[in-house]
């Protein structure tokens, strides 16, 4: 199982397993999203060469340009100004995948 981020008591940052096996579901994506997967990917892999030994590899699918994991706080930081500016209802972030699958 992947190691997952998460943030415990006190603001740390740490790596766990996460769910159990059993939690795991597999899920199926639209072209779109596919898509926009694709080229996040396609971005990863410049930025890793753009950066070459200077990358910090941690084996992050999301992270910044120059391969440091983000900071779980920082995300949905971001979702929640991004609610604001577009004047949506306001969910955790972490609801997001059970609202966007009943869209």
């Amino acid at each position: 199982m992947a190691a997952t981020t998460r943030v415990i008591a006190g603001g740390e940052a740490v790596k766990g397993a996460g769910k159990s096996q059993k939690s795991r579901r597999l899920l199926a994506l639209n072209s779109f999203t596919t898509g926009v997967l694709t080229v996040h990917f396609q971005q990863l892999e410049k930025e890793k060469q753009d950066w070459g030994d200077a990358y910090q590899d941690h084996g992050l699918e999301f992270c910044w340009e120059d391969g440091r994991p983000i900071y779980p706080d920082t995300i949905t930081e971001e979702f929640n100004k991004i609610v604001d500016f577009l004047r949506l209802p306001k969910i955790r972030f972490h609801d997001v995948r059970h609202i966007y699958a009943t869209i």
